[in-house]
């Protein structure tokens, strides 16, 4: 793991559309819409949903492409 100030800082975003892709099979493609968001570039995030804050990991697999995030 990187040093601490070689990481790159979280994405925050009010709402956002992560996608995913997978180039070994398309069961693990999908889209999510994110409010009150903050991903890691890792895959972490965070986000509120029914006004409870989930954590979670947004990328489905090993094997997938890393999520692609754009804002709302």
């Amino acid at each position: 793991m990187p040093p601490r100030e070689d990481r790159l800082p979280p994405q925050h975003y009010e709402a956002a559309r992560v996608e995913l892709h997978c180039s070994v099979t398309a069961a693990h493609a999908r889209a999510l819409i994110l409010e009150h968001a903050t991903i890691h570039p890792d895959g972490w995030a965070s986000w509120v949903e029914d006004g409870h804050v989930c954590v979670g990991y947004v990328q489905t697999g090993r094997c997938c492409d890393p999520p692609m995030v754009s804002p709302l």
